[in-house]
């Protein structure tokens, strides 16, 4: 029987024996464009373009019928008597009858489409084990170097949708740490996946695990701003927010019965400097250790987050990367106060008021002007 390996390191065994060291690297090239082509002949010009593409007709040729040789050498007929190799004057090509195993044909036979049981599936995955020819560079053979690249991407593909294929049996089978364990491997090769990501999300719900969710979405999503600049997609984020909002009314019927709470706060004021006046009020509210926090819209955290960073525990640092309008910070401070009013009596005392910045004024005023109840304001 003959087993070929060309994911990771490069294996060959004939009869029980491995023979790998006897394989040189063009030899096991040639076999890998034979593999590839799989029930369909190459003309052996072409397997001489790919492997010896700087030397004359005839030292080409001598190459190749040398190699062919040594493969016949190596790799004698299986137990039905048939020859690993099928080869004429023109043409050479992999003998479709020859008793023989090849990673990287197992990994191209396998259909997402098709149904697989877990068992087929772990057996597939058994060959993952590198690169298509991992560590190899053949000098001044530049078509089979982009031809490794590209089948490289293509196994990569392959691979990701196996594993995908595993998933979804094991989420059947509602085996969801071995969801969690194989997700992991999904996000090594392709760690920017949104879709992976959605998955991950849905699989941390099913375990029961939101706290687990939460942590892996800030992960994944600070991740997407500090190395692609990018922020997570409307199916993530809405996929996040179901999860979170129903957290959110967990802990909301958890502490409906809680009384309200008197949160006595001092503030400053700093005239040429936007924002500072309100930041300190919300600042200094959400560290009081009377404060009873309300369940607050996401959108009012992450608005205020560009100026308070603390205050979003899923905050992606808007104040580097993306600058939050000044309408939606300002509307977002004035629901925070609304809403902090709801289960809190709030008294804050301004010590110079008259250095207020133009901004947080403005929000003073309008709060003023709202007549909303539990907010107290000491002006010196």
């Amino acid at each position: 029987m003959l087993k070929i390996s060309f994911l990771g390191k490069l294996y060959f065994e004939y009869d029980g024996f491995e023979i790998t060291d006897k394989i040189g690297a063009k030899t096991a090239a040639l076999v890998a464009l034979l593999m590839l082509r799989e029930n369909k002949n190459m003309s052996r010009e072409k397997a001489t373009s790919y492997l010896w593409p700087d030397s004359n007709e005839e030292s080409a040729k001598y190459n190749l019928r040398y190699t062919f040789w040594m493969l016949k050498k190596l790799i004698g007929e299986d137990s039905k008597k048939e020859k690993f190799l099928n080869i004429d004057k023109e043409y050479c090509g992999i003998n479709s009858k020859y008793r023989f195993k090849c990673d990287i044909l197992e990994l191209l036979h396998f259909d997402e489409n098709k149904e697989y049981d877990i068992k087929e599936l772990l057996e597939i995955k058994g060959i993952l084990r590198g690169d298509f020819f991992e560590g190899h560079y053949f000098n001044n053979c530049d078509e089979f170097n982009e031809l490794i690249l590209f089948e490289r991407n293509n196994f990569e593909n392959k691979k990701i949708k196996l594993l995908k294929k595993m998933v979804n049996v094991y989420q059947n089978l509602e085996k969801y740490e071995e969801c969690i364990s194989i997700l992991n491997d999904i996000f090594k090769l392709d760690p920017y996946s949104e879709e992976t990501a959605v998955k991950a999300l849905d699989i941390h719900y099913l375990k029961n695990d939101r706290a687990g969710a939460v942590k892996f979405y800030k992960i994944f999503s600070n991740k997407l701003v500090s190395d692609l600049g990018i922020r997570p997609s409307s199916d993530l984020v809405s996929k996040y927010n179901d999860i979170k909002t129903e957290k959110a009314e967990i802990v909301s019927k958890a502490t409906s019965h809680i009384s309200m709470s008197r949160v006595d706060i001092s503030t400053y004021c700093m005239k040429d400097i936007e924002f500072f006046w309100i930041a300190e009020v919300i600042e200094n509210i959400t560290r009081n250790k009377n404060f009873n926090p309300p369940v607050f819209e996401e959108y009012v955290l992450r608005d205020i987050s560009y100026i308070v960073p603390d205050i979003w525990e899923d905050n992606i640092k808007y104040d580097e990367i993306f600058a939050v309008p000044q309408v939606r910070t300002v509307k977002a401070c004035i629901c925070f106060i609304k809403q902090a009013c709801k289960n809190n009596l709030l008294e804050i005392r301004i010590e110079n008021f008259k250095d207020m910045d133009k901004i947080s004024y403005g929000i003073y005023k309008h709060i003023i002007d709202l007549n909303i109840e539990n907010i107290k304001f000491i002006l010196p």
